[in-house]
């Protein structure tokens, strides 16, 4: 597809990432590139909106508007209007990391006489190069240095820190050693076995680091069965918060386990040293990104095809807790001696780990 570059520095910038959270934190740091770029441009971002305060409050955004707003509706036409809807500015050049079903709104921007970047939303199946490092190359034709790769910090507002650090208070100190497990996925074939999780956690709370339990809407259905293989331990629920609200709870904890999900992406984007356990899906492409990151995956490559919603992958049950824990001992800082200290005993009752 055609391009052509902006005679001068664009004064308005227009991205469309639509998808999951993980899918746009992933996205961060083509925007801090952007904002680097131009900085004195204004960046208007729309994208999932429970993900959309994020961008503004770490800064990458100055505008935002939710994927799935109405007013975006008339922009997939087959005939574009003659001006954008009503909250979206007219940019002079716009980056549509998406799909051939925005080839309509490609097409009203260029109408409005936007340099447009149309590029899919993840790299071709042959490459298996980190989203964030392609998604920073798709920038080039803007004169967009595609490296070094920015490392993007999420900073929640400080209305959900204040509710983050209350909420910790209430259940003992913001400054326990809190250890937030994040049991489930968007997808059922990305989640380690219950079990699995049962020895972990008992391990780590017998070397004395304080637990939470998040969930979301995509753990609604397991949440029964995580409580009855956790709930002995006393783990504090964390249900259904904002995005906000979570990033703030997470920049308090110590350290973060979990499955390759939006909210593993969230725990290393605000800073927290991250665990993440990876099954069928590529970490090569999928990683999460941040100061303090581990990525382990089963021993063996998954057998499964990647694109089944299957009730359970085979593959990760042979991921065992005892390397779960090597993995965020080799963190260091107090998740590091937690998880040293667990290893270091064996919990009664739960076998070695």
């Amino acid at each position: 597809m055609g391009f052509c570059a902006p005679s001068a520095a664009p004064t308005t910038l227009l991205v469309y990432r639509p998808g999951a959270l993980g899918d746009f934190l992933l996205a961060l740091p083509a925007l801090a590139a952007l904002r680097a770029a131009y900085p004195a441009a204004h960046l208007a971002v729309i994208g999932p909106a429970p993900a959309l305060p994020l961008a503004r409050a770490s800064g990458l955004a100055d505008a935002v508007l939710a994927s799935d707003d109405p007013r975006l509706t008339a922009l997939f036409a087959s005939t574009p209007p003659a001006e954008p809807p009503a909250g979206l500015p007219r940019p002079d050049a716009a980056v549509l990391w998406a799909g051939a079903r925005a080839a309509p709104l490609a097409a009203a921007l260029r109408a409005w006489s936007a340099a447009v970047v149309h590029a899919p939303g993840r790299p071709p199946p042959a490459c298996r190069q980190p989203v964030a490092a392609y998604l920073c190359a798709t920038l080039a034709p803007l004169g967009v240095p595609a490296a070094p790769v920015p490392v993007v910090r999420v900073r929640p507002a400080a209305q959900a820190a204040a509710e983050a650090a209350a909420f910790l208070a209430a259940h003992g100190s913001p400054e326990a050693s809190w250890i937030a497990l994040h049991v489930g996925s968007g997808s059922p074939r990305k989640n380690w076995p219950l079990a699995r999780w049962q020895a972990l956690a008992a391990a780590l709370h017998a070397a004395g680091a304080r637990l939470l339990l998040l969930a979301g809407p995509a753990e609604a259905a397991q949440l029964p069965d995580a409580w009855a293989a956790l709930g002995s331990l006393r783990p504090v629920l964390v249900q259904d918060w904002s995005l906000d609200q979570l990033a703030a709870l997470l920049a308090h904890c110590v350290g973060y386990l979990g499955a390759d999900s939006g909210v593993t992406h969230l725990a290393a984007a605000v800073g927290t040293p991250v665990v993440a356990l990876f099954g069928p899906t590529d970490p090569a492409l999928w990683a999460p990104r941040g100061p303090r990151v581990a990525v382990i995956r089963q021993p063996c490559a998954c057998p499964r095809e990647p694109g089944a919603l299957l009730a359970a992958c085979d593959c990760l049950a042979a991921l065992a807790p005892r390397a779960v824990l090597i993995a965020a001992r080799a963190l260091g800082g107090p998740f590091g001696q937690l998880a040293a200290a667990a290893l270091a005993a064996r919990t009664p009752g739960c076998g070695p780990v």
